[in-house]
């Protein structure tokens, strides 16, 4: 579900290629078709909806997780080529990924990075940017506080009280991790 609603990557990455969510997210800013985009949030939606039922109704039972820490089952341990493929695989994606959280901040500091590596401060200087991330700030933290308070609550409330429509709420409650976050913004 996670990489039907990536849009970042296939933007970035993507070789120009179309993308559900990216595309949708293109419709809002660049176009402000918002008709067509919600249209596209219906078709990130569906799929969504038909894996986060099954994994919730079907797979149920299939909860490996233990409190005592014993599953039933035994680990059967990798050869050491196998070690070594899945480590090397391993390490070339944290460095990829580290490499490009160094891109971003070294472009904060370059003027093209890449192109004209000298050191400047003028891309701080645009005040605009400065509303949004204040904006974002606030909004994240108030929502991290009302999160964990709600969260608490429901789970109190879920596993210690009976309420009737006990599933339907469950369901509504956990649907909105699986809703793309494309879709989300499109609707606010």
């Amino acid at each position: 579900m996670m990489a039907l609603a990536d849009f970042s990557n296939p933007l970035i990455i993507g070789g120009g290629e179309r993308f559900l969510a990216s595309e949708a997210y293109l419709l809002v800013l660049g176009q402000h078709n918002l008709e067509l985009a919600a249209v596209l949030g219906v078709f990130l939606i569906l799929p969504s909806l038909v894996v986060f039922i099954f994994q919730t109704y079907f797979l149920k039972d299939s909860n490996v997780g233990t409190i005592s820490g014993e599953s039933g089952s035994t680990n059967v341990p990798l050869s050491k080529s196998a070690k070594a493929f899945v480590g090397t695989i391993s390490t070339i994606f944290i460095a990829f990924i580290l490499l490009m959280f160094v891109m971003v901040v070294l472009g904060a500091f370059v003027k093209i990075i890449g192109i004209n590596n000298t050191f400047t401060l003028e891309h701080f200087n645009n005040e605009t940017g400065w509303d949004s991330l204040s904006m974002s700030l606030f909004v994240s933290f108030v929502s991290a506080i009302l999160a964990a308070a709600i969260g608490i609550l429901q789970g109190f409330l879920f596993a210690r009280k009976p309420i009737p429509g006990k599933k339907l709420l469950e369901f509504l409650t956990l649907f909105g991790l699986a809703v793309p976050g494309t879709v989300m913004a499109i609707v606010f």
